[in-house]
């Protein structure tokens, strides 16, 4: 019975000790490897930079609609309650709100 504690306990030190030295391993890539990879994180830095730019310049030109959407109900004398659809650039009225349940 001693044995077989024994035989176990080493079982164990060893099933131990060969998974943490597994975990210990450093997998390093060679230097072009390393180079490759810097060269695509770059590129993806490169490619966040460019879409924050398209983001600012969607936003300037949807708020230049808005602007002359505004300015053009002015001329016109339409009612300030117009909206502009930015997508078909049509005005329209707001839907009516929609009248509250009574309460019992």
């Amino acid at each position: 019975m001693r044995r077989r504690f024994t035989l176990a306990v080493l079982a164990g030190a060893l099933l131990f000790f060969s998974c943490t030295r597994a975990t210990d391993k450093k997998y390093q890539p060679d230097p072009t490897q390393s180079l490759r990879l810097q060269l695509k994180h770059k590129d993806g830095e490169m490619a966040q930079i460019q879409f924050n730019l398209a983001q600012q310049n969607l936003n300037k030109a949807l708020n230049d609609i808005t602007a002359e959407g505004e300015a053009i109900k002015k001329e016109n004398g339409w009612p300030v309650e117009l909206i502009l659809d930015p997508n078909t650039l049509t005005f329209k009225m707001p839907p009516a709100p929609t009248p509250e349940p009574q309460k019992k």
